[in-house]
């Protein structure tokens, strides 16, 4: 892209698209982990567990509608040099029991925590979930 003024600046543009979907059953869901100066943070452990809506683990397993077993145990991914992060996620609406959500904690902040709700559908960016 070229544009120009009173002098010419050319801009490199990359093209963005989160990964395809996982299949039916699953979302995308991607974001980029910055700090409050709008820098990328690299390398950070994004955590992403299924709870019951009050915070508690399931136990020990919840189900999806196309009965697979979800596991209580989080999915953990690694933030890129970008700060950019994608996790594949089984929607909230297809879980059993009804009123789970996603606890979502970053390693290099494990007390700040947030409670999400995935629709199906996607790709979905995180920051829309807040």
């Amino acid at each position: 892209l070229v544009v120009s003024a009173d002098g010419t600046t050319n801009l490199t543009l990359t093209a963005f698209a989160p990964a395809n979907p996982g299949g039916p059953t699953l979302t995308t869901v991607y974001g980029w982990l910055l700090d409050s100066g709008g820098a990328a943070r690299s390398g950070v452990t994004v955590a992403v567990q299924p709870v019951l809506e009050a915070g508690e683990v399931l136990r020990p397993y919840g189900v999806s509608s196309v009965t697979k077993l979800l596991s209580r145990y989080s999915r953990n991914v690694v933030t890129d040099s970008t700060g950019y992060f994608e996790v594949l996620l089984t929607p909230n609406d297809l879980i059993t029991p009804a009123g789970t959500k996603y606890a979502v904690t970053f390693s290099d902040t494990p007390t700040d925590r947030a409670l999400v709700t995935v629709a199906s559908g996607g790709p979905i960016n995180f920051y829309s979930l807040l």
